[in-house]
């Protein structure tokens, strides 16, 4: 379990950075929410990574990752990065997702 945080909070680190460089400080926020959980060592590890995974809901909805960030990212010359960035975070994101779903 310790791997998939490590690998969760280096994944929201750069999804952290590319908020920031788009200019989308909400989301940045939300990004370094998720990791003061999953660095919250007073918490189980099971603890940590479901806060961290309720924190990072950024993908659906109105107003979410998916919407006008993408167009930033094109009119920035970055698409290729935010894709890569994007689906990293979500594979990461939704490997949490199973392994909380497994009560793990």
């Amino acid at each position: 379990m310790q791997t998939l945080i490590e690998q969760f909070a280096a994944q929201t680190v750069l999804m952290r950075g590319l908020a920031d460089r788009l200019g989308y400080p909400n989301f940045a926020h939300m990004m370094t929410n998720t990791l003061s959980s999953l660095h919250d060592t007073h918490l189980s590890e099971r603890e940590r990574l479901q806060r961290a995974y309720d924190a990072s809901r950024i993908f659906g909805g109105m107003g979410s990752w998916n919407d006008s960030v993408p167009v930033t990212a094109f009119e920035m010359g970055i698409s290729d990065e935010f894709d890569q960035t994007t689906e990293r975070f979500w594979a990461v994101r939704t490997a949490v997702r199973v392994a909380l779903e497994r009560r793990i």
